[in-house]
């Protein structure tokens, strides 16, 4: 995924694309992409947001399992119901101390599990807060996220209901977003 970045941040460059801002997650994959994309543009100096809220969902008692191994320890129709429905979250996995992926939150605040529509209410924060206001300042911004926080961004910026999105695995696992003027989103 890192090489593939870096091919893609040379092709960027090629095409003539530069970045006044990147904003990813906090977790090392998206990271490294991140940074492999700049690398590939010859843009180490661009500023980099790391913002949790980007992390992929959290999947609680079901994270680091399969789809059947979820299926065995919880039922298939459970584990149907959590990949789902929108509004159902998967049951509450350990939760720890301190977890890097959640930097600034206190540990009573860190997520067990989440449903998607937790998700999607997180991940329009930074629609809202970070990506919106840099659209207005006519800032170039590089979103680097992962599968349901890329396909949710997409939906804003396309004025979409993430339910009339198609379900899209993502392969790699992340994915980034180029994302046009404010004035080609909002029509203005």
């Amino acid at each position: 995924a890192v090489e593939h970045a870096l091919v893609s941040g040379r092709q960027l460059l090629e095409d003539g694309r530069s970045f006044d801002i990147v904003v990813t997650s906090t977790l090392k994959r998206s990271v490294k992409t991140a940074m492999s994309l700049l690398e590939g543009m010859d843009a180490m100096h661009v500023p980099m947001v790391k913002d949790w809220r980007l992390n992929p969902r959290h999947w609680g008692g079901m994270a680091g399992m399969t789809a059947k191994e979820a299926a065995e320890a919880f039922g298939k129709d459970t584990t149907r119901a959590v990949r789902k429905v929108k509004s159902l979250a998967p049951p509450e996995g350990e939760a720890s101390e301190w977890d890097a992926r959640y930097i600034g939150l206190e540990p009573e605040d860190m997520p067990k599990c989440e449903s998607l529509e937790q998700v999607s209410l997180r991940t329009m924060c930074v629609w809202e807060e970070l990506v919106v206001p840099a659209l207005r300042a006519n800032l170039r911004i590089l979103v680097v996220a992962h599968g349901d926080s890329v396909r949710i961004l997409q939906s804003a910026m396309d004025g979409a209901d993430l339910d009339q999105q198609e379900h899209n695995k993502c392969d790699p696992a992340h994915q980034a977003l180029l994302f046009p003027s404010f004035a080609a989103i909002y029509g203005q």
